[in-house]
C-alpha cells in the first residue's frame, strides 16, 4: 500500500489554486496516463464516456472549464477541459494531460535496479537542446556538471566518493506531471514496484508540495516555487560517472 505523510488532517485535500496546478497554456497537450484518458459527455468522474483517448496521443483543448470544477483523482489536481480528438469532442481530466514530451525511446527506459538517473538524463538532454556550455566544477572530492536546456530545464549532475546524483530542474511543471514522467520510464511492474514505494506529502494548505520514492536509488520530486519543480535521484551504487 502506499504510504501518506499529511500535515494536519487527512481530510482536507481540497479543490483549490488552480492557477498553481493548471495545464500550461499550451492549446495541443498529450495523454501521459498509461491506461488512458476517458473522453466524457459532460465535465465529472459520472458523466457517460465518449470513448478512451490513448496513452500518448494528443488532445486539442477548446476551452477550459469554471475554477470550481477542480478536483483531486489519485493526487492528480486538475480541472476539466473541453478537448478535441479523433475529430470527437468532449471532456477530459486535464490533470493527465501534459505538455511534457513523454519517453518513448529505449535510453528513455529503465534498464535495471529500477535506476531512473540514466533515463532521465538522456530524456533531458534528448528532448530539450543545449543553450549555453556545460559547466564542471570540480571542489575538492566533489564534481559537478551543470547543462543549461532549452525551455527553462536545468540539468545538474554530481559525483563524490559516496554517491552520483542527479538534479533536473523543469519550469512550469505540475509535481504530478513529473511523477508520470519518471512512470513512464518502466513497464508495468516496475510502475506497480514504483507507486507502492511513493510517499505523497502536503504542506500546511493540504497542497502537495513533495513527492518520495524510498528505492535503491532514491527519488524526490519537490517543488522550488509555484511554477518550478526539481527531480532529485541518488544512485550510491556509482553505476554512473561524469568523468
Amino acid at each position: 500500500m502506499r504510504k501518506f505523510v499529511l500535515f494536519l488532517f487527512i481530510s482536507c485535500l481540497s479543490l483549490s489554486l488552480i492557477k498553481a496546478h493548471s495545464v500550461t497554456e499550451n492549446n495541443f497537450l498529450t495523454v501521459s496516463a498509461t491506461s488512458g484518458l476517458s473522453l466524457r459527455f459532460e465535465p465529472g468522474q459520472s458523466a457517460d464516456i465518449i470513448s478512451v483517448i490513448p496513452f500518448g496521443a494528443t488532445v486539442e483543448v477548446i476551452e477550459r472549464c469554471e475554477d470550481d470544477l477542480v478536483e483531486t483523482i489519485e493526487w492528480t489536481k486538475g480541472s476539466w477541459v473541453y478537448v478535441l480528438y479523433n475529430n470527437r469532442k468532449g471532456y477530459v481530466f486535464d490533470g493527465y494531460l501534459t505538455a511534457l514530451p513523454l519517453p518513448e525511446f529505449e535510453f528513455e527506459q529503465v534498464i535495471s535496479d529500477m535506476d531512473l538517473i540514466y533515463p532521465l538524463s538522456s530524456w533531458a538532454e534528448h528532448r530539450f537542446n543545449e543553450v549555453t556550455k556545460v559547466d564542471t566544477i570540480i571542489k575538492k572530492d566533489m564534481t559537478k556538471i551543470i547543462k543549461v536546456l532549452a525551455e527553462g530545464v536545468i540539468l545538474k549532475e554530481y559525483e563524490d566518493d559516496f554517491v552520483f546524483k542527479t538534479e533536473l530542474e523543469l519550469d512550469k511543471v505540475r509535481l504530478m506531471d513529473a511523477y508520470h514522467l519518471l512512470l513512464n520510464m518502466m513497464d508495468k511492474y516496475e510502475r506497480a514496484t514504483f507507486q507502492n514505494k511513493t510517499i505523497f506529502i502536503t504542506d500546511e494548505n493540504y497542497e502537495l508540495s513533495k513527492i518520495k520514492v524510498n528505492l535503491d536509488s532514491p527519488v524526490n520530486i519537490s517543488k522550488i516555487d509555484e511554477n518550478r519543480i526539481r527531480i532529485t535521484i541518488n544512485n550510491y551504487e556509482k553505476e554512473c560517472r561524469l568523468i
